[in-house]
């Protein structure tokens, strides 16, 4: 955020406080951020001084060349060659001395967006501000180095396993804290990445990789900062190596659909299944959405995805039809289908195509799905309901999820998200969970539970009056042909809850679903 900071010297134009700089950046070019606007520019008004480094810890002394050739000649900290040369020598003492190492790689969010609105020299001054502010806020032991741009790094040796959060904590206060650039005040944002180091073979370069990698978490979630995750790293080399195999997978059917129950809570009866796609890897074994699916939406292949979950699906629900098993059909649809305006008509050809009915599919979506573009969304969810296709808000009350904006959406039902359902036995989550329901159908709606693990959380639901309940107790998601013979074998008339015994299946069945299709 950049706002016109109130001071007395506010009709001063930009051009008279470059002109009013010029001459102290001739005298002092060490100090070019000083000049007549020091008075506005209070962390700038002192010549940076040398960073505060560990000269007492001799294995990370600087040698004499590097007093000169080690430091970053903008802010005075050492630059990226010598922290390289402190975070190997770091890595070594901790690997020998068997100590704790964290990384901490911080990021300033809007920079680009600063420099294109006052220009690269105030970009200058805000880095050495942030310098500044880094240098005062930590330990004398801590390092901390510019890399270049607006990466900023910090080496914490013989920390504990809290430190990493308690200074990330500081250094995310520290800099929140407005600047001040030209007379406009303005928040820069944060992000933070922290790897551990904790692999022997592991080199620095490794180690950095990891930290940034944190920092782009940190930066997509909107969280500050974020320990590195191998499961969400979009970058290692396995990834590389999915990327390159999901589009012979979608060439080649290595993809399969699992179909998971849902159970009408009054009757007993399945009345519904949801498809899931899962990845028969040939080295890999099965893999989940979750490993493959966001894949899928950076390379742009979404869509072939989409459209194959679909038509699959739909073919199997013809089958189920010719078989007289009469099921609805839930399919998982990602944000980046919703913004294809061609999306109804592509399922009028595909439920044609298999001479399926329109009001038994039902697309079910994320709420995140409607942030990219909100009015496109909303236009295409209503032509799916004015065919006659059902609409459904997965993972509810998981993100910012609100009963208030479900009154403009055109959606039939809400899946209360397993999170919720799964620790029902607390009465705070009973409490959410039950009123949700009541919410939801005074406004006209259907509810499914996601996540039943047990009977006693089915009761707690039969006795809430949610409609469908879904979760493993009930049966983990099969196959379609294991599906069908579970199917078969379940009691047809009405009032028979035998649905609800456990299907005890082979573990490879088991999951816990985030990202569906």
């Amino acid at each position: 955020m950049i706002t016109r900071r109130k001071t007395a010297q506010e009709d001063l134009s930009l051009r008279d406080d470059l002109t009013r700089l010029t001459p102290a950046l001739a005298a002092s070019p060490a100090t070019h951020n000083l000049g007549a606007l020091g008075d506005r520019l209070p962390e700038a008004r002192k010549p940076l001084e040398p960073a505060r480094l560990p000269t007492e810890n001799a294995e990370l002394r600087l040698t004499g060349a590097g007093q000169q050739g080690g430091l970053d000649a903008l802010t005075n900290l050492p630059n990226r060659a010598q922290f390289s040369h402190f975070l190997q020598q770091a890595m070594l003492t901790a690997q020998r001395r068997n100590k704790p190492l964290a990384l901490l790689l911080i990021e300033l969010d809007r920079f680009r967006e600063i420099n294109a609105t006052f220009g690269h020299h105030w970009g200058e001054v805000l880095l050495q501000q942030v310098g500044a502010r880094l240098r005062h806020a930590l330990r004398k032991l801590d390092i901390v180095a510019r890399l270049g741009g607006a990466e900023f790094a910090l080496l914490l040796s013989s920390s504990t396993e809290t430190a990493p959060v308690r200074v990330a904590s500081r250094i995310l206060h520290v800099l929140e804290q407005p600047f001040v650039l030209a007379g406009y005040t303005v928040d820069i944002g944060v992000s933070i990445g922290i790897a551990l180091h904790s692999q022997p073979d592991e080199d620095a370069h490794a180690l950095t990789r990891r930290a940034v990698v944190a920092a782009h978490m940190a930066e997509r979630a909107g969280s500050g900062y974020a320990f590195y995750s191998a499961e969400h790293d979009r970058y290692n080399p396995d990834r590389l190596v999915l990327k390159a195999d999901l589009r012979h997978a979608l060439k080649h059917d290595q993809l399969i659909l699992h179909y998971q129950p849902q159970v009408d809570l009054t009757t007993g009866h399945v009345v519904q299944a949801e498809a899931l796609v899962r990845w028969q890897h040939p080295q890999l074994g099965l893999l989940f959405p979750d490993q493959f699916v966001p894949l899928a939406e950076q390379m742009g292949l979404i869509r072939p995805l989409s459209l194959w979950v679909l038509n699959t699906a739909l073919r199997q629900c013809q089958l189920w039809q010719q078989e007289k098993i009469a099921l609805h059909l839930s399919v998982n649809l990602s944000m980046w289908d919703l913004q294809d305006t061609h999306l109804p008509d592509l399922l009028t050809q595909i439920l044609q195509s298999w001479n399926v009915p329109h009001d038994t599919l039902e697309i079910e979506i994320v709420e995140t799905a409607l942030a990219a573009d909100p009015g496109r969304t909303v236009q295409i969810l209503t032509r799916l309901r004015e065919m006659g296709i059902r609409i459904a808000i997965d993972d509810f009350g998981a993100g910012y999820s609100s009963l208030r904006y479900l009154k403009q959406l055109p959606v039939h039902t809400i899946k209360i998200d397993k999170s919720f359902v799964s620790d029902m036995r607390g009465e705070d989550d009973a409490a959410i969970v039950c009123s949700t329901i009541n919410l939801s159908h005074a406004l006209g709606l259907k509810v499914v539970a996601e996540g039943v693990e047990n009977q006693e959380t089915y009761d707690m639901l039969m006795t809430m009056g949610c409609d469908l309940a879904q979760g493993n107790y009930l049966s983990y998601p099969l196959p379609a042909l294991e599906f069908t013979r579970w199917l078969q074998t379940l009691p047809q008339s009405p009032g028979q809850r035998s649905v609800t015994r456990p299907l005890h299946v082979s573990k490879q069945h088991q999951s816990k679903e985030r990202s569906k299709l």
